[in-house]
């Protein structure tokens, strides 16, 4: 009986105090290294079966004030992290379906939004002409004797005669009309996408990854935003050049490419039969940049008829 008594209490001792079970939590009782591996979780899901009412149910159990703001802050964390990026696209698809996008976001969309034709409606033009013409046809009426009448006043539709004296021939008025011309309807041409037309330099800038440092990623899109396989790209620096093509990790993006870097060397970028409307920079990583502990990576996005650099 003692042995039990203290090995009861021992077991109580150990199980109430030193080592107690967790007690069953919410995902709203979650530390925030947690909540951002749940909203993970819920973009896996989401990726998986795009149910965007089941994904909005499983955040709100978060009851996070904003969650919009939540999935973008956790988004572009990993992102900023150098994060798998088979983790960071169904966050960037989620955080779309949600209706927020950032920049980083954009190059992570395998489908971008495509911007809309513009098609014209058919306007009328009509030609003008003048105003119908009214002409009058006097008729008289004959004289007869005069006499003397005590003037009066005679009301003929809206004008007043006054008759004094002797009758006044009256002078009626027989409007003849022009016809009303046509109307020839007129159509503008619509507008119709350029194949042909140049590229310019969407985005161009220095990233912070844990993953794949030092690494030049180079992306190349249709004027939609639509990724492009099959592109040629030159890397060339002082003594000597690099060839590749795009496509080959459609994964990540049909039109993504990218090239191992050196510290402290310059590279040129060259995109073969493809025609661009500006200069491209030169790439460099230094030693000291502003990633801490990391070598940065170079992130560049052409796109066909895009304005402006990012």
């Amino acid at each position: 009986m003692f042995g039990f008594i203290v090995g009861l209490a021992m077991s109580l001792t150990y199980g109430w105090i030193l080592d107690p079970r967790p007690l069953p939590v919410t995902p709203a009782e979650l530390k925030p290294a947690h909540k951002a591996f749940y909203v993970r979780l819920i973009a896996l899901a989401y990726g998986y079966d795009h149910d965007l009412a089941q994904a909005q149910a499983r955040l709100a159990t978060l009851r996070e004030p904003d969650i919009t703001a939540t999935i973008m802050r956790v988004t572009e964390t990993f992102i900023n992290q150098g994060g798998d990026v088979r983790d960071i696209i169904p966050l960037v698809e989620l955080a779309e379906a949600v209706g927020e996008l950032s920049p980083s976001m954009v190059v992570f969309l395998s489908t971008p939004t495509q911007t809309p034709t513009v098609t014209s409606t058919p306007t009328e033009t009509s030609t003008a002409t003048p105003a119908p013409t009214l002409t009058s046809t006097p008729t008289f009426t004959p004289l007869p004797t005069p006499t003397e009448i005590t003037p009066t006043s005679t009301l003929t539709g809206e004008s007043t005669i006054i008759i004094i004296g002797t009758i006044q021939p009256t002078r009626t008025t027989r409007p003849t009309r022009t016809p009303t011309p046509s109307r020839t309807p007129t159509t503008t041409p619509t507008a119709t996408d350029d194949p042909n037309m140049p590229f310019k330099i969407r985005q161009s800038r220095q990233l912070c990854e844990l993953k794949n440092q030092g690494s030049l990623k180079i992306f190349v899109r249709d004027q939609h935003g639509k990724g492009i396989p099959g592109v040629e790209i030159i890397i060339r620096w002082s003594n000597g050049e690099d060839r590749l093509f795009t496509g080959f990790k459609s994964p990540i993006d049909p039109g993504y490419a990218d090239f191992q870097l050196e510290i402290e060397r310059d590279y040129t970028i060259e995109l073969v039969a493809i025609e661009t409307t500006e200069a491209i920079p030169e790439i460099r990583i230094e030693n000291e940049t502003f990633c801490r502990d990391v070598t940065p990576s170079w992130q560049i996005v052409f796109q066909q008829g895009t304005q402006g650099t990012q």
